[in-house]
């Protein structure tokens, strides 16, 4: 970058996405980030701190564990008879549909809690792991998200990535058919102001599980985080809700343009 005399640095898709370790490494070399900060990146990397930030945003979680489970085995019995069985125990720094292990009985409970802090700290190098209601059949909503260095945010409605395999995304329909858009709308305009409150910036992804009881509930599992989608994914928003920002623009990265690489979303929304 220095060779090249580049002012912006994007991650790619991969692991440097989500190190908040090489984001601050840029910012302090004189480059912009172009991504989530290092602050948002290290909270919505550990899915208790960001389960936590979403509570306190006002954003519907899934029911479960307040933070990691303790190491009592009679406080852990307790926590998941409150939440009522089956539950799901999850790694803490866990993704991709790993680290995960779903509880029906109390009397599995115990083993699988120890089994999967096993798993977590040999695969993610974090033991701890925290616990949610497992919701049976539900449908996998995703709220996209854009966001600027000046708290300026908005959602851009949502896909049903409900078709998987082993925990991956086969298809995405949007917008998600037979959800209510008054629902839809209420959750999203509470994912716009959490990105605001948190002083996320960048593209981002809220992910929520529909239930049968009709509600919307956001999983821990990259709650908003976005692994940073720009330019890789931009096209599926912009399908569905338009937007002033062709390629072209990318190539030039002319101003005006915010700190996180993205042009100013009043720039956005005023364009015709």
């Amino acid at each position: 970058a220095e060779v090249t005399d580049a002012e912006a640095i994007h991650p790619g898709y991969g692991f440097l996405s989500e190190n908040a370790d090489f984001a601050e490494r840029v910012e302090q070399s004189g480059f912009t980030f172009i991504g989530p900060t290092p602050e948002s990146i290290r909270v919505m990397g550990d899915k208790v701190s960001a389960k936590q930030a979403m509570i306190k945003s006002g954003v519907p979680c899934v029911p479960g564990s307040e933070g990691a489970l303790p190491d009592d085995p009679k406080e852990i019995i307790k926590i998941a008879r409150t939440v009522g069985y089956p539950v799901i125990i999850k790694a803490a720094g866990g993704g991709g549909g790993r680290g995960m292990r779903v509880v029906h009985t109390e009397a599995a409970l115990i083993h699988a809690v120890q089994t999967t802090k096993a798993e977590a700290g040999a695969a993610f190098g974090n033991p701890e792991v925290y616990m949610e209601k497992f919701l049976e059949h539900p449908r996998h909503i995703e709220i996209q998200v854009l966001a600027d260095q000046h708290k300026n945010a908005v959602w851009l409605g949502e896909r049903d990535c409900s078709m998987q395999r082993r925990h991956q995304k086969i298809i995405e329909e949007a917008p998600a058919p037979g959800i209510p858009r008054r629902a839809i709308e209420k959750v999203g305009e509470r994912c716009a102001a959490a990105c605001k409150k948190i002083g996320y910036r960048g593209a981002g992804t809220f992910e929520f599980l529909y239930g049968r009881e009709a509600a919307l509930h956001t999983t821990s599992d990259r709650v908003a985080w976005a692994r940073d989608r720009v330019p890789y994914q931009r096209g599926r928003p912009g399908q569905v809700h338009p937007i002033a920002w062709p390629h072209h623009d990318l190539a030039r990265a002319r101003r005006p343009w915010c700190a996180c690489g993205l042009p100013c979303l009043h720039q956005l929304l005023r364009a015709p």
